[in-house]
């Protein structure tokens, strides 16, 4: 969903979501009522070839929110095709934004 040219989000309950071209993550949440994980593929100008981190563990009723300062929000860190996988997830939500 769209509701500005500088910034989108996706949201659902759980799944992979891969950031578009032009564009780089501001935000990430997500709730799990039964436990699920998080694990994200960074892709950015920085880290081109791909850097998977190790899932990130959501325990049963536990939300997981981050922004800025954890998140910088430049096309270094979090860029396009960048992926993001919820599993077990009851929610999430990718905030992002255009890159200028």
């Amino acid at each position: 969903m769209s509701f500005s040219s500088h910034f989108d989000y996706a949201a659902g309950a759980s799944g992979t979501v891969t950031v578009p071209a032009g564009r780089y993550v501001t935000g990430i949440a997500c709730h799990a009522t039964s436990a699920g994980t998080l694990t994200i593929l960074a892709q950015g100008e920085e880290t081109s070839a791909g850097t998977t981190g190790a899932s990130i563990p959501l325990p049963a009723g536990v939300g997981l929110s981050l922004g800025a300062p954890v998140i910088r929000g430049d096309i270094n860190e979090l860029g396009p095709g960048s992926v993001f996988t919820f599993v077990g997830t009851d929610m999430y939500l990718l905030a992002y934004t255009r890159v200028r």
